[in-house]
């Protein structure tokens, strides 16, 4: 039987981003994705988004629908640009992203 770890650890912020979304996919800046840490956080106001993670644009009726007023946690963000967002509704929608990393997590 193979033991497993537990590392308990605080999350750090490492970076900021406030996007306006509408139609049009849009990946996250390149500050954002060049921080450190594995973890985003995605507040949605205003509208529903919708994002995919494979490289393919999100539109309207396609991808994973985040609901207005809701805050999401993705763990295991690699930096890349193949995440991309985009508004669902006619209305501009706002997302904040917040990226973490856990204290320690460079030095393990």
């Amino acid at each position: 039987m193979s033991k497993a770890t537990v590392i308990m650890a605080a999350l750090e912020p490492t970076a900021f981003e406030k996007i306006t979304l509408n139609s049009t996919a849009v990946s996250l800046n390149s500050t954002t994705r060049a921080a450190a840490g594995s973890v985003l956080r995605f507040s949605v106001e205003t509208a529903a988004v919708r994002y995919r993670d494979d490289g393919t644009a999100p539109e309207k009726s396609t991808g994973v629908v985040l609901q207005q007023d809701a805050t999401y946690e993705f763990i295991g963000y690699n930096g890349t640009a193949h995440l991309k967002f985009c508004g669902v509704a006619g209305a501009a929608a706002v997302l904040n992203v917040a990226r973490y990393k856990y204290v320690g997590e460079n030095e393990l």
